[in-house]
């Protein structure tokens, strides 16, 4: 580790002359036992991609498929090394649809894994990072609409899921607001791919149930409304006038509470 800025470089360099000789050798790598050679494969696979080469983009997938074959791994250092390669990823400029939707999907499975588990300081580390990743997730990446969109409503309802509400809701808005604005249906809770989407009835309840305690969490009976608003196509046609009035007000009120609770704690 001592000398892992000359090692990422020498790998730079070597991706650009041998890219798939590369690969194949740090894909051998993840599958020995020793600990710290498996996150030092995963390291230098996040470099590689984060030297967004013209010899390594079309290997992305390869790439992700290395890493994909690490996601069982219970060891918790390679957990958190999977999930910055996940952060890095994602950040890019533009996402591959065939190699995005199972790093996002792998960071809800691994919030809802260390959920169950954070009596163990590590576990809470993780959830952390998950958190971290979903808020910084970009929606208007190229590509990322396709990737996202409706596959995360997925994650709304289920309770294990509770802590991302936020940035979910954020990400799901942002995905509905942008397909209004291309003039396409947002009304869109039909889906062919192996995804188990909610019922409008399902989404509404959920989302109700969290607005309902709007100072419970981090913000999340905000973002719920904020949610409901643009998903109002979902939900029925006949709410869109109503709630178009009606959620800018609930939305103003909570944040002036919010705001008065904020400046009485600082105060005290």
């Amino acid at each position: 580790m001592e000398n892992h800025i000359e090692l990422v470089h020498c790998i730079v360099q070597l991706a650009r002359s041998s890219p798939e000789d590369l690969i194949a050798f740090l894909n051998s790598q993840l599958k020995i036992k020793n600990e710290a050679v498996r996150v030092t494969s995963l390291k230098l696979l996040r470099a590689i991609v984060d030297a967004d080469l013209p010899e390594t983009r079309p290997k992305k997938c390869l790439i992700v498929k290395a890493v994909k074959s690490t996601f069982s791994d219970q060891n918790a250092t390679v957990r958190k090394a999977v999930l910055h390669f996940i952060q890095r990823l994602l950040s890019l400029q533009s996402v591959e649809n065939c190699a995005a939707w199972d790093m996002v999907a792998h960071v809800f499975t691994e919030f809802s894994v260390s959920t169950s588990k954070l009596a163990i300081l590590e576990e809470n580390t993780i959830q952390t990072l998950c958190t971290d990743i979903l808020q910084c997730l970009d929606t208007s990446v190229t590509g990322m609409t396709q990737v996202l969109w409706p596959r995360l409503l997925e994650y709304v309802v289920p309770a294990q899921y509770t802590g991302t509400l936020k940035p979910l809701c954020r990400c799901l808005r942002e995905l509905a607001e942008k397909k209004q604005q291309e003039g396409e249906e947002a009304a869109c809770l039909d889906y062919s791919g192996p995804v188990k989407l909610p019922t409008p009835q399902g989404l509404l309840a959920r989302l109700l149930v969290v607005a309902s305690s709007p100072y419970a969490g981090e913000g999340h009976g905000c973002a719920a409304l904020k949610l409901l608003q643009a998903l109002h196509q979902n939900i029925h046609v006949a709410v869109g006038e109503m709630w178009v009035v009606k959620i800018p007000s609930l939305l103003q009120y909570i944040e002036g509470k919010v705001l008065v609770r904020r400046s009485a704690v600082h105060g005290a």
